[in-house]
């Protein structure tokens, strides 16, 4: 495991998928669709990097779009934090 090489990945409440980007002036949440998300996972997985994961209402059932999502996360076996609250301010 690399912790240089991170992913931090946060699903919101209506099956968004949110991933956290450098920019210039600092790190800002975007928004990407799945084959974007995958494509980032194969190459974390290949850096042997990890996963920082939160979602919108942890404590509730997730819904099932973003059920469906943690589950193709789940399938490349990249280690991954569960986080109650995103490292980061979400945008709002």
């Amino acid at each position: 495991m690399n912790t240089d090489f991170q992913m931090h990945i946060h699903l919101t409440r209506n099956g968004g998928v949110l991933v956290l980007v450098p920019y210039p002036s600092g790190y800002r949440w975007q928004s990407v669709p799945v084959a974007s998300l995958e494509k980032g996972l194969q190459e974390l997985k290949q850096k042997d990097g990890v996963i920082s994961y939160s979602r919108d209402d942890p404590e509730a059932d997730p819904p099932a779009a973003s059920l469906m999502i943690f589950k193709i996360i789940e399938t490349y076996k990249i280690p991954m934090q569960l986080l109650k609250e995103p490292r980061f301010p979400l945008p709002t």
